[in-house]
């Protein structure tokens, strides 16, 4: 993830850049995971010696707003090591965010770290 920040920080083109961007609202992800067969994400605590759960708010690892100059006026990233991608979990949780922002008509990418540098 830093190696993609600071790739988007030195681009002229970037004129924001927000990370661990939320999806919300939750409720819209729990439909989603649902649409497409997957359990939605859970947040776990103990609480007085007992378990407790709730959804866990999504997040896209960088929301990236460009200047006129772009052909693009915002973009999402998501960065993983190419590893995690052989994890049938780590890609329910992309299909769901990925399918967010579809929805959204925002564009989204996948970046790898052989990826990084050819991002920009």
């Amino acid at each position: 993830e830093l190696g993609c920040f600071l790739l988007l920080e030195w681009d002229d083109k970037v004129v924001d850049i927000r990370e661990q961007f939320p999806l919300h609202p939750v409720s819209e992800t729990q439909r989603i995971a649902s649409q497409l067969g997957y359990r939605h994400p859970v947040q776990r605590w103990k609480w007085k010696g007992k378990w407790k759960q709730q959804p866990a708010v999504q997040t896209s690892d960088f929301r990236v707003t460009f200047s006129d100059k772009s052909p693009v006026p915002e973009m999402i990233i998501s960065v993983k090591p190419s590893g995690e991608l052989e994890k049938r979990r780590v890609l329910e949780k992309l299909e769901i965010e990925r399918t967010y922002w579809e929805r959204r008509s925002v564009e989204w990418q996948l970046v790898t770290e052989g990826q990084v540098r050819f991002l920009v």
